[in-house]
């Protein structure tokens, strides 16, 4: 039997030059507005905010995104225990910070597809379709901010917006049958590659029906209402003036900022969106401080929490279903 393909995971060069992405990009931010200023803007935050933002990360970054991708399994007939999910999402948190963001993914499809017994392109794919849906929910709530406020977006909003288009509709064309197919085709021809692991990948815009995928989609409103109530928390707190529809729009916008693959977990990146679009509203201090806030709550500290579970995720022994090491 030919050995199966396997998707190298770590990249060590690209990591590293992820690393000095980073390091460049927020170097300038921190360049621009010293790192004693936002410090200390940072320092203003009361602890009822922080510890309420904190909760609020942990209930939707950890529970309801373990939860969404474990239900998209289940619907395409792959079964995982919401507690196995939790585990696995916070353990593989940490290891997350290895790679760009929207990519680290990769990690937790490996340990969930192992312990479901299940292809890693099925359940990498389960992830990935979610952040399909993910940037249609932004992609709306933009929207109906602009609508409702015209000014909100402002020019930088509508450039990513009309990005952020871009890339739903390419990746929307998944949809049909025939792209899928030659799409899977094409890249059979590169020598790491089968037709059968796209295909396993794409299984989840093949597969789910359309209630399971307004279901799913309705995870991600909430998912993106989760981020909106963090940074109204954040922005109340450090008395940066925005109406409700600057604050949806604002958040959607270094949502997708952030979301561009060039910086580990998107740090630099969502303190220069938050700098832009806030510098005019506040201090450049208070207007950087929202940005590192909103990395630490939403994204650092529920990986700063799953350093509990990474030495369980590394210890733990392999076994399967005969009862043996497999």
């Amino acid at each position: 039997m030919p050995e199966r393909p396997t998707l190298r995971l770590l990249d060590y060069k690209n990591t590293l030059v992820m690393l000095i992405a980073t390091a460049l990009i927020l170097g300038g931010v921190f360049y621009l507005v010293p790192m004693r200023a936002t410090w200390a803007a940072l320092r203003g935050l009361p602890w009822g905010i922080s510890a309420a933002a904190m909760v609020v990360s942990l209930v939707f970054n950890v529970g309801l995104y373990a939860d969404r991708w474990r239900r998209t399994l289940s619907y395409i007939g792959i079964r995982l225990s919401l507690a196995d999910a939790l585990r696995i999402h916070l353990a593989t948190g940490p290891l997350r910070l290895l790679f760009p963001i929207q990519t680290g993914e990769l990690i937790t499809a490996a340990v969930a597809a192992k312990k479901a017994d299940a292809p890693v392109a099925v359940v990498a794919g389960a992830i990935a379709y979610n952040k399909y849906l993910t940037l249609l929910a932004t992609l709306l709530m933009l929207g109906i901010a602009a609508a409702m406020h015209p000014g909100a977006v402002g020019p930088l909003g509508a450039a990513v917006g009309l990005a952020g288009l871009a890339a739903f509709l390419a990746v929307g064309t998944l949809n049909f049958q025939k792209v899928r197919e030659g799409l899977a085709r094409l890249l059979a021809k590169l020598p790491f590659l089968t037709t059968r692991l796209p295909l396993d990948f794409f299984l989840p815009f093949d597969r789910l029906s359309r209630p399971e995928r307004a279901r799913l989609l309705a995870y991600s409103f909430v998912f993106q209402c989760s981020e909106i109530i963090s940074c109204a928390l954040i922005f109340h707190a450090l008395k940066i003036p925005l109406s409700f529809w600057d604050l949806v729009a604002v958040v959607q916008v270094i949502v997708l900022v952030s979301n561009l693959p060039i910086t580990i977990a998107g740090v630099g990146t969502r303190e220069g969106a938050a700098l832009v679009l806030l510098g005019t509203l506040t201090t450049n201090e208070n207007a950087v401080a929202a940005g590192v806030a909103f990395s630490f709550f939403e994204y650092l500290w529920p990986m700063l929490v799953g350093l509990i579970w990474l030495p369980g995720l590394i210890r733990r022994p392999r076994s399967n279903s005969g009862g043996g090491p497999d």
